[in-house]
């Protein structure tokens, strides 16, 4: 079992690279990109949140963020 210390930052990566895929992913199909580059925004306002969570140590702030960062798989 992990700590919510160790899966956040986890959870932070994974969401990153997703987040970058996307917009290659959008730099690639040009203006019919802009769903990627909406969805991209979207979890880079999640990944800065949880970020922000991670850096204050409030936990039950942790936890939230940790749920909207905790789906994303790994780009890979």
């Amino acid at each position: 079992m992990t700590s919510l210390a160790e899966s956040l930052p986890e959870a932070i990566r994974h969401a990153s690279k997703w987040r970058d895929q996307l917009l290659e992913t959008a730099a690639i199909m040009g203006p019919s990109g802009d769903g990627c580059r909406f969805s991209a925004a979207i979890t880079n306002g999640f990944i800065n949140e949880a970020v922000n969570a991670l850096a204050s140590g409030d936990v039950a702030r942790m936890l939230r963020a940790y749920e909207n960062v905790k789906g994303y798989e790994d780009a890979d």
